[in-house]
């Protein structure tokens, strides 16, 4: 499911690199209705979400269907350097996937 609309950001500040990402995902918690047709609209969201720093795993998480819609998350890798790549990837309940990169400037 990739999905250009989702955004990386990895910049050098104070030593470390600050990232920021921002996932175009409904993150639906199952527990909304339809407006036009009643109908609960399915539970669909982002179960689990690694990120990478040149290969090697920074951050892990398990996440559930408590989570709001197009999540943005925020982190800092201490001893990164300008040019080191981070990779961001994820799965959800539907077992649909995507990864997306980022040189750090």
């Amino acid at each position: 499911m990739s999905n250009n609309s989702h955004k990386i950001r990895a910049r050098m500040r104070e030593g470390g690199a600050e990232v920021k990402v921002l996932l175009q995902h409904p993150m639906e918690t199952g527990n909304r209705s339809d407006r036009t047709t009643g109908l609960k609209v399915p539970r669909h969201f982002i179960r689990e979400l690694v990120c990478e720093h040149n290969g090697k795993i920074v951050l892990s998480t398990d996440w559930s269907w408590g989570m709001a819609r197009n999540p943005y998350i925020s982190f800092r890798i201490r001893h990164a350097s300008p040019g080191d790549r981070i990779s961001v990837r994820w799965r959800d309940d539907r077992g649909a996937e995507d990864t997306i990169e980022a040189v750090v400037s």
